[in-house]
């Protein structure tokens, strides 16, 4: 990946997710930090999504990592420290360009 190129993030959630609403000033936070290496797409769940069906989304907050090429790299769900701390990894690995495509 080129250092201008962003590491793009699936953000599955809902506005009646408890667990979303707690971490989405944190993903926030953590995308202005990074801006112009990450880029957040929020993708709702309120009334069915046709991508949280093609992504196989069982569970809310779901984060997908997508490689420059728009392929799945990793994914992860939950609102938790240890999402947080994956969303700065994956951030660094994007600026530092050693993240897989």
């Amino acid at each position: 990946m080129s250092s201008m190129t962003s590491c793009k993030i699936l953000y599955f959630t809902a506005s009646f997710c408890k667990p979303c609403q707690a971490i989405a000033p944190m993903v926030e936070r953590i995308q202005q930090e990074h801006e112009g290496v990450m880029a957040v797409f929020d993708v709702g769940t309120d009334e069915g999504s046709a991508e949280a069906g093609i992504y196989g989304v069982l569970h809310i907050p779901t984060f997908i990592l997508l490689g420059s090429c728009g392929t799945e790299v990793e994914r992860m769900s939950g609102s938790g420290a240890e999402t947080i701390s994956k969303l700065r990894e994956w951030a660094r690995l994007t600026r530092d360009q050693t993240l897989p495509s």
